[in-house]
């Protein structure tokens, strides 16, 4: 069923007028533009608890984006988690690192790839 269908199909059901009471999100383009179509000469009325439902949904919204935002970038900054066997690398090359047969510079880099590495 396409969205003007459906449209056709709620309006006809609620008598010609459609108010929508629910906390889904419609995506839908066309179907909202349907949705909220109407005549030029159409009387506007709006509930006033719906008007304040309005406000009140996009502050919501907003203070989710906000608290998403600022939950990726504390994610970017916070130390990964490293693999256990990465971490078990690290620890014995780190262990070997005054070892006179083996290169310093070297041990460092591996280590610090292992550690930074995803």
């Amino acid at each position: 069923m396409s969205g003007s269908d459906e449209v056709a199909r709620w309006s006809a059901l609620a008598g010609g007028q459609f108010w929508l009471k629910t906390n889904t999100v419609l995506d839908n383009r066309h179907v909202l533009a349907n949705l909220i179509a109407c005549s030029p000469d159409t009387l506007r009325v709006v509930d006033a608890a719906i008007l304040k439902g309005a406000f009140d949904a996009q502050e919501k919204a907003l203070a989710d984006i906000v608290r998403l935002q600022e939950e990726s970038a504390a994610l970017q900054v916070a130390p990964q988690a490293l693999d256990p066997l990465q971490q078990t690398v690290a620890t014995v090359i780190q262990a070997h690192l005054n070892h006179p047969d083996v290169d310093r510079k070297r041990a460092i880099a591996a280590i610090t790839f292992l550690i930074l590495s995803d």
